[in-house]
């Protein structure tokens, strides 16, 4: 088992923060779920060009006006080449939740991520990778994204309740 970015895998601490994953432009990005993807309310503060979390009770965004619309996550290993080979980097995945529900359909196999223009809809795709995926327990992500957004524990996020998920089915491109 390597290290990659400090971190053994395999051994990732139970409340490691790791890198934000979105995707971006119309480039293909590769990840592995390791856990399940989990859907958070979000707002956008146009004023700091930054999203942040909904908080369940007296949410200052939603008492602003902000709109707040549903986001998914998921911790993944990334698969990125390098001039001096390959690596599974541990991220948190961030996408719309059309293509959360998709991810979460196709269980934690490898998967390819495209949008086909710069603000599409992401596609997904099963892929093969020729590469062993190496062995790795699931950690905590919240933990970072409550970092990333300035959440305490004591701050209940506004969970996206799987009733109110949007019904689609994976898309392949």
């Amino acid at each position: 088992m390597g290290q990659v970015n400090g971190f053994h895998l395999g051994e990732l601490g139970h409340d490691v923060a790791t890198p934000l994953l979105r995707v971006k432009g119309t480039y293909e990005i590769v990840v592995v779920p390791v856990c399940n993807v989990v859907g958070v309310w979000c707002h956008w503060l146009s004023e700091i060009k930054r999203t942040v979390a909904c908080i369940n009770t007296n949410c200052p965004n939603c008492n602003h006006g902000h709109p707040r619309r549903p986001l998914a996550y998921c911790g993944v290993l990334h698969f990125r080449t390098f001039a001096d080979g390959t690596a599974f980097i541990p991220s948190t995945l961030e996408l719309p939740m059309p293509a959360g529900h998709a991810l979460g359909e196709l269980g934690k196999h490898p998967v390819a991520l495209k949008r086909t223009k710069a603000q599409g809809p992401v596609g997904i795709r099963s892929v093969q990778l020729r590469e062993p995926v190496p062995a790795c327990s699931a950690w905590n992500f919240l933990t970072g994204l409550r970092r990333m957004w300035r959440v305490n524990q004591s701050m209940q996020l506004a969970f996206v309740e799987p009733s109110e998920w949007i019904e689609i089915k994976p898309t392949f491109t």
